[in-house]
């Protein structure tokens, strides 16, 4: 007599299977965003290529040799020469070449390391819709790869496609429990939180926060841990959790080391979370210590956002000042780049601290449009609470960190960054 499955068993199976990635954005017809990327010969023959991988992809595999006719390949060789393509993209191009000429023999994996080359050349030429399709049509190749279903995702979300991101971090985090490739189960629930925080359910994002540094742990990933660790700081400040907040940073820290790349993104993060606990104090000397060292336009951008507001609340009038008008002048130039919304929060945020009551109103007003064109909800609905405020002539949410610590750690992140803990005056 044949088992049934538990109803326990039934639902961990429900539970790890998710519905299929979303496949497609407001385009009309499939891979038609090539064509705007690509001009000529190059992109006619990425997009009938596209095309082909993805009938070849959707086929089941016994009824593909019948998909092309005889001549297409020969066809494309011939479409191929003439669109003079460097070799970057000529030589994947002619392994699809194929699918045409043996569409029953060409294997899966030949496939998706062809499609997944060009869409590696698409983003190093910054041609992002190009390389999510190519991406994609790899992952629908091998449907049994998380790595590949992550990448689709992270591409997805550069493009703003954020519903399209989140089905594949699922799909990504369905295919690493089910296949055991735990750093793409991993880092595709990392990358997950950062949609569910940005729309709002910051308590959401520490859940998959916490299953993700939980599985690192487990199976001994020490990067993947501190990159979970590293987020769980700066979602446990959102909620307001500064203990756990520090906690984690410490963490992250000791795994760091001195020398870790994101070792001044972590002080920027810790800054910020002492800005959101009230201790600008303690916030301010980090970013000072930073902002000279901000080498990349959105993470300068960040940073003088956040020491606006350190040094609102410090009363520090002319620093505040001088911050809020780098932040507007870069966003005034750079309307597109990350991290404009927050910055643009944290100066009305500092306007609102020094009874700056217009200029707190119109720069949150700013910060709420821009954050609703760019679906940061978090964002746009604080700044449009800010205004409200402002409008009524009241602070929003200013709390005290009255927290007696020893030995703070800020001062071995100040080391880390060769500054002094008597680092007093702003660095311009």
């Amino acid at each position: 007599m044949p088992i049934k499955p538990s109803k326990a068993s039934s639902a961990r199976k429900r539970r790890w299977n998710a519905p299929p990635p979303l496949t497609r954005g407001t385009e009309t017809i499939e891979g038609e965003e090539i064509l705007d990327e690509v001009e000529g010969s190059a992109g006619v023959l990425l997009w009938q290529t596209i095309r082909n991988v993805s009938l070849w992809t959707a086929t089941e595999g016994k009824s593909r040799g019948e998909l092309f006719v005889g001549t297409a390949a020969e066809q494309r060789r011939k479409a191929a020469k003439k669109a003079k393509l460097e070799s970057a993209v000529r030589e994947p191009l002619e392994a699809l070449s194929q699918l045409l000429e043996s569409p029953g023999g060409i294997r899966p994996r030949e496939v998706a390391a062809a499609s997944t080359r060009i869409a590696e050349w698409a983003l190093e030429r910054e041609l992002p819709a190009t390389a999510q399709i190519y991406m994609q049509a790899a992952a629908l190749a091998t449907p049994r790869s998380a790595e590949l279903a992550l990448r689709v995702g992270l591409i997805s979300r550069s493009r703003r496609q954020f519903a399209r991101a989140e089905s594949w971090f699922r799909q990504a985090i369905t295919l690493g429990r089910q296949t055991g490739a735990w750093p793409a189960y991993t880092l595709s629930y990392v990358e997950l939180s950062e949609l569910q925080a940005r729309r709002g359910s910051v308590g959401e994002a520490r859940r998959s926060l916490i299953k993700a540094m939980r599985a690192a742990r487990r199976k001994g990933l020490t990067a993947e841990e501190a990159r979970a660790l590293h987020a769980l700081q700066r979602v446990s400040a959102l909620l307001g959790r500064y203990d756990d907040a520090e906690s984690y940073a410490r963490l992250v820290f000791d795994v760091y080391g001195d020398d870790h790349p994101d070792v001044a993104r972590l002080t920027r993060d810790v800054a910020f979370g002492r800005i959101l606990a009230g201790s600008y104090e303690t916030a301010l000397p980090l970013l000072r210590a930073l902002e000279p060292l901000a080498a990349d336009p959105a993470e300068r951008l960040l940073i003088d956002g956040h020491l606006a507001r350190a040094a609102a609340g410090l009363r520090k009038g002319g620093e505040f000042e001088a911050a809020a008008k780098r932040v507007h002048d870069a966003v005034d130039a750079s309307p597109d780049l990350p991290g404009a919304p927050a910055a643009l929060l944290d100066v009305a945020h500092g306007a609102s601290l020094l009874g700056k009551w217009a200029v707190a109103r119109k720069t949150a007003g700013r910060a709420a449009e821009l954050a609703q064109e760019r679906l940061e909800l978090r964002i746009s609905q604080e700044a449009t609470a800010l205004a409200e405020a402002a409008r009524e002539k009241k602070t929003l949410n200013v709390h005290h960190d009255t927290r007696d610590q020893e030995k703070p750690f800020e001062d071995r992140l100040l080391e880390t960054l060769g500054a002094s803990e008597k680092l007093a005056t702003p660095t311009r």
